[in-house]
């Protein structure tokens, strides 16, 4: 089989996702997330696992839940809309983090190579239909 090489990793596009702001960003990280997940799955490419990649999403998802945590607290104290819906918003991206560092530890620690595509899809999943809900307000 063959290896897929660790740029593509979705730790990187979750990096990536955090920082995206746009609707149009998004869909078109959906489109291209959910054609990387599948050209990955049926191709049988085998993702490399890396311990620096871990480490970084562990990083990336802790960093995420304390800031989802400061948010609410500070929301709260200033009766703040604004910071209540980035408490969410950046609560989200926490989870997202989680899953892929899920795909990247299965894909670590049993050999599960198509976890990490399959973390890719439910980032491209929750993109499209954040995209959706913004483009419906």
């Amino acid at each position: 089989m063959e290896t897929r090489p660790d740029r593509n990793s979705w730790s990187r596009r979750s990096a990536y996702w955090t920082n995206t702001s746009s609707d149009e960003e998004r869909e078109l990280f959906s489109a291209s997330t959910s054609s990387s997940s599948t050209l990955v799955l049926v191709a049988g490419f085998h993702p490399h696992h890396s311990a620096l990649g871990i480490a970084w999403t562990v990083v990336t998802a802790a960093a995420m839940f304390t800031l989802a945590a400061g948010k609410s607290r500070t929301g709260a104290a200033l009766d703040n809309p604004v910071l209540r819906t980035e408490r969410r918003v950046t609560l989200v991206d926490g989870i997202l983090a989680t899953t892929v560092l899920l795909g990247l530890v299965l894909n670590a620690a049993a050999g599960w190579w198509w976890a990490d595509p399959a973390a890719g899809y439910v980032l491209a999943y929750y993109g499209t239909r954040e995209a959706w809900t913004a483009l419906k307000s």
